[in-house]
């Protein structure tokens, strides 16, 4: 009986632990105005990992919010709204992810109809400046020790369901294959985007972000400071 209390405390002091963490996964804040955002930096702690800010889909802020285009004279700025990249640079920058949710899907419509070929994975894959395609695979888990007990096996199984939740990344260099494993796989994929629209964005990103670096600017000509 005592070791079944003890073994409940603990599971009670486990869940409390997880509760716990679960509270500082990230902060969230429902924003209508900029006095919002004020007041959400103002309350994020050290131990918040992401900063999230979803933008109320009927307010003004969110009807007001810029396009995102390769073009954009203050990149940054445009994609941050309504978060100002000064409050960004001094709060998150190299600090916490930041989160932005808008229901204004027509945001970066200039992006993915002008240099992202509508989205097309294939024709992205073919154009991106990354010299492979990277695939992510859900990790699996095989026991191959058919001797083992059923306590053994049950362990495995729990560390089994600790890797599934892992993912494996390959990379692919022909992109007709990397196409067909990620249509019919569902596999998730990245690569970098097409060089046209790659070089004025890391361009613009660096300058906003006061990044020194070296960097190719639209013309293709490389550039550091």
């Amino acid at each position: 009986m005592s070791t079944n209390i003890k073994r409940t405390s603990e599971s009670i002091k486990a869940e409390t632990k997880d509760v716990k963490r679960q509270k500082h996964v990230s902060k969230e804040y429902e924003v209508t105005c900029p006095k919002h955002v004020q007041n959400l930096l103002n309350e994020l702690k050290h131990c918040d990992p992401v900063l999230q800010l979803h933008m109320h889909p009927t307010s003004k802020i969110s009807i007001d919010s810029p396009d995102i285009t390769a073009i954009s004279k203050d990149l940054l700025q445009s994609m941050l709204y309504p978060l100002s990249p000064r409050d960004f640079k001094s709060s998150c920058f190299r600090k916490k992810a930041v989160h932005i949710r808008s229901n204004r899907k027509d945001r970066a419509h200039d992006i993915s109809a002008n240099y992202m070929f509508g989205l097309d994975p294939k024709q992205i894959f073919e154009e991106t400046c990354s010299d492979s395609i990277f695939l992510w695979i859900p990790s699996t888990c095989k026991d191959n020790d058919n001797d083992k007990n059923d306590n053994d096996k049950s362990s495995s199984g729990s560390k089994c369901n600790e890797k599934s939740k892992t993912l494996l990344s390959i990379d692919i260099q022909d992109p007709n294959t990397a196409h067909v494993l990620h249509q019919h796989s569902n596999y998730a994929s990245y690569c970098r985007a097409p060089p046209e629209l790659e070089q004025p964005l890391v361009s613009s990103m660096l300058k906003d972000v006061g990044l020194g670096l070296g960097q190719y600017d639209p013309t293709g000509e490389l550039r550091g400071v």
